[in-house]
């Protein structure tokens, strides 16, 4: 089966020291039985930092994209846990890493999903995303 959810939420990025909170865009693509054998999927996330007026402030205030390579399994039917390597780009700011997320899945019907989730990428001591998402999409 393939899975398309697309992501809306609201995240964080922390960047040398500076924390910067915005809505997150995305979305992830999948493959495999999560009942059976698991998931194996591609995920992207978006966090847009709110700029200011001021240009100064600006250089601690990056959008942040975050790309993970992942593996999803269904435990005690609703509860998903997913695991992966991530990249992580902040401004000029690039890092690899693991990201770490966990949520509920309900079904609704045969193809409809809603999937709330936390997510974590930690791609760097000074590079990472911490979100909490709702994917609503397909399943085909």
């Amino acid at each position: 089966k393939i899975t398309i959810l697309p992501r809306i939420g609201f995240g964080m990025n922390y960047v040398a020291s500076y924390n910067n909170i915005g809505p997150i865009i995305g979305g992830s693509i999948s493959y495999g039985n999560n009942n059976k054998w698991g998931k194996i999927g591609i995920d992207l996330m978006y966090i847009l930092i709110i700029q200011d007026v001021n240009a100064s402030l600006n250089e601690s205030r990056k959008h942040t994209m975050g790309i993970t390579g992942f593996y999803e399994r269904k435990i005690l039917k609703k509860i998903v846990l997913r695991g992966g390597l991530s990249y992580v780009k902040t401004g000029e700011v690039q890092s690899l890493g693991l990201a770490a997320g966990a949520g509920l899945s309900f079904s609704i019907g045969k193809m409809l999903i809603i999937q709330p989730m936390g997510e974590v990428n930690f791609a760097s001591n000074e590079n990472n995303i911490l979100g909490i998402n709702l994917n609503i999409g397909i399943s085909l």
